[in-house]
């Protein structure tokens, strides 16, 4: 295996020239032999050729992996508009394929990507040991996403990226030569009873404006925010208090401190002894950095906030921010989400991400800081 230095140093460099073209001359970051692999695959970018069965791609998806030497598990996840997906014949195809798919959200081809983004850390963060990461997009040239993508190497992630790396039976010069070889899988599906027949669209479709449920363990709807402490590892949970800042309406470095104080008192009445942090994030920020670094981080509290992009952007870089958070704690912890929005989470990937935070122990409230 390379250099961890190394290997970074050349991918910056793809960064900085910020030209999809040059990754035509860049080998994969890294890949690890014998490892499993899942697949973020933009649909936009690298279409199924028409008559092209999805098993039939999976199959030589599968077999030029394997040839690269990815001989294990492969798994993928497929991305796409309303149209790509309101074929109720293909998403059979789809579901017979084991392709999980999700709709990407409206806007510019960086909504998309940093959807796919969300996706691929909660996959990384819930894999303990070395996997390969492949993503099939042309959108990959921000350099921000980039930067983002190139961090997973940090998370035992082999790395490939087209065009590096791109299935043969993608690319449309070779359709011809797959179109009958499908035809006759084809023919043969459709005279078996295959359980995908009688599935629904609605069935398979993971919509990411899915809703949410909002402060359903606030002060408001139980008297708790965390379940009782049985062990005392448990009660030594650190805390993050994240406070996300929608409006204009920028709480006070007085304000901050209070909500700390009042929450810190109501984790330590549950029996919560371990230490606490606050953070803010603002999603729509109309100041500039140096406002909250001085107004604040002389204050002790870290203000993070990113206003390029539009509100799907910034929305999917503060999940990207609570899982790099997820990462980073070497123990079991707990997070509260402050928010003033009574829609909070809803129309972003935010529930997907709590239950990813949940399955791996850290417990998750969100609460109105009004009604603490």
């Amino acid at each position: 295996m390379s250099d961890t230095d190394e290997t970074m140093s050349v991918f910056d460099k793809y960064v900085s020239e910020n030209s999809l073209s040059s990754a035509e001359t860049i080998d994969p970051i890294e890949k690890y032999l014998n490892a499993d692999a899942c697949i973020f695959w933009d649909m936009g970018s690298y279409p199924i050729p028409n008559g092209v069965d999805p098993c039939l791609v999976v199959e030589k998806i599968k077999s030029e992996l394997a040839d690269i030497g990815c001989r294990v598990d492969v798994s993928i996840h497929a991305y796409g508009n309303k149209d790509t997906f309101s074929d109720g014949e293909l998403l059979s195809k789809f579901s017979a394929a084991e392709i999980k798919i999700d709709l990407l959200p409206e806007g510019d081809k960086d909504a998309g990507i940093f959807s796919m983004l969300v996706d691929m850390f909660q996959w990384a963060l819930k894999s303990s040991s070395t996997r390969n990461l492949i993503v099939l997009s042309k959108n990959m040239d921000n350099p921000d996403v980039l930067k983002h993508f190139a961090s997973l190497w940090r998370w035992k992630c082999g790395l490939i990226l087209s065009p590096t790396w791109v299935p043969e039976v993608l690319m449309e010069e070779t359709a011809h030569n797959v179109f009958d070889q499908n035809k006759r899988k084809a023919d043969t599906l459709a005279d078996s009873d295959h359980p995908s027949k009688t599935l629904k669209v609605t069935e398979y479709i993971s919509s990411s404006a899915a809703p949410n449920i909002f402060l359903d363990n606030s002060a408001e709807t139980m008297s708790r925010l965390f379940p009782i402490p049985t062990t005392a590892r448990e009660m030594c949970r650190k805390t993050l208090l994240f406070w996300v800042i929608e409006d204009e309406n920028m709480p006070a470095v007085s304000e901050f401190w209070s909500k700390h104080d009042e929450i810190t008192l109501a984790l330590l009445k549950e029996g919560y002894r371990g230490r606490k942090t606050i953070n803010g994030y603002v999603v729509n920020p109309k100041l500039p950095k140096e406002h909250f670094r001085d107004g604040y981080g002389e204050h002790g509290i870290t203000i993070y906030l990113d206003p390029e992009g539009d509100e799907s952007i910034r929305y999917n870089k503060m999940l990207l921010h609570l899982l790099y958070w997820a990462y980073m704690m070497e123990s079991e912890s707990n997070l509260v989400v402050l928010s003033r929005n009574q829609n909070f989470g809803q129309g972003t990937k935010f529930d997907r991400v709590r239950e990813t935070l949940e399955e791996l122990s850290i417990k998750v409230a969100v609460l109105n800081p009004d009604k603490v």
